[in-house]
C-alpha cells in the first residue's frame, strides 16, 4: 500500500469516528438539556411553594403571639370536657326510675 493509500484510509476513518462522537455528543445533550429543564421547573415550584409556606408560618407566628392559639386551645379542651352525658337512647321502665 502506498502512503497516499493509508492516509486517505486513516483520514475516512478518523472522519466516520468524529461523524459518531459528535452524534452520540448531541444526544447527551439533548437529555441534559431536557434534563436542567426539569430542574429548573421543579425549583420554581419550590420557590413559589416556600413563599406560600412563609406567608402560612408568619400567619400562624401573629396568631400565636396575639394569644388566640391558646385561647382556642383551650376552647376545645373545654368542650371536650364539658361535654354533657349521653342519656341512652333505650325507653326507661318505671321500675328502674325509682330504683
Amino acid at each position: 500500500m502506498s502512503e497516499t493509500l493509508q492516509a486517505n484510509i486513516f483520514f475516512l476513518i478518523t472522519s466516520i469516528a468524529v461523524g459518531v462522537g459528535t452524534l452520540f455528543v448531541c444526544a447527551i445533550l439533548y437529555y441534559v438539556v431536557r434534563i436542567v429543564r426539569r430542574i429548573d421547573n421543579i425549583t420554581r415550584r419550590i420557590d413559589e411553594r416556600s413563599e406560600e409556606i412563609a406567608s402560612d408560618m408568619a400567619r400562624a407566628r401573629a396568631y400565636v403571639v396575639q394569644g388566640k392559639l391558646l385561647r382556642a386551645f383551650g376552647t376545645m379542651l373545654g368542650r371536650i370536657f364539658r361535654a354533657s352525658p349521653r342519656r341512652s337512647s333505650r325507653p326507661v321502665d318505671e321500675e328502674e326510675e325509682t330504683l
